[in-house]
């Protein structure tokens, strides 16, 4: 990692919410709204832009916990932001809180928790974890 990185850093992800991003498992009668894996993917996105541009070459980072609340349905078309800040750093290990919101409220809130992990070793471990299982 380089320097700098510090408490107080913010990531942001904006997503649109499309129709791959729905649950499709409430009937015809309910509107689709965003999934919380959905909602997951793009809180983790804000966190991982929020220590990218700290990075080296052959860095990145990988989620290890999260800790959501889910709070309010969003419904397609609507634009998601999630904001990530760095609220603690041991180490590898990076904790932030987020928050995400459509144009109307609040939608979810998180704590979040990446490791820095060096690309190559990460990619030859799950290359053999693979393979010993073919």
């Amino acid at each position: 990692m380089k320097e700098g990185i510090r408490v107080g850093l913010v990531g942001e992800q904006r997503e649109v919410v499309q129709p791959k991003h729905l649950i499709d498992f409430m009937g015809p009668d309910v509107p689709g709204v965003l999934a919380t894996a959905w909602l997951i993917w793009f809180m983790e996105h804000a966190a991982r832009n929020a220590i990218l541009p700290f990075m080296e070459e052959g860095e990145d980072s990988v989620g290890t916990e999260i800790d959501i609340q889910h709070m309010a349905p969003t419904p397609v078309g609507f634009e998601v932001v999630c904001q990530a800040k760095v609220i603690q750093i041991d180490g590898k290990a990076i904790t932030y809180q987020i928050e995400a919101r459509d144009h109307h409220e609040k939608i979810g809130q998180a704590l979040h928790k990446r490791y820095v992990v060096r690309t190559p070793r990460f990619a030859e471990k799950v290359t053999r974890k693979a393979a010993a299982s073919a």
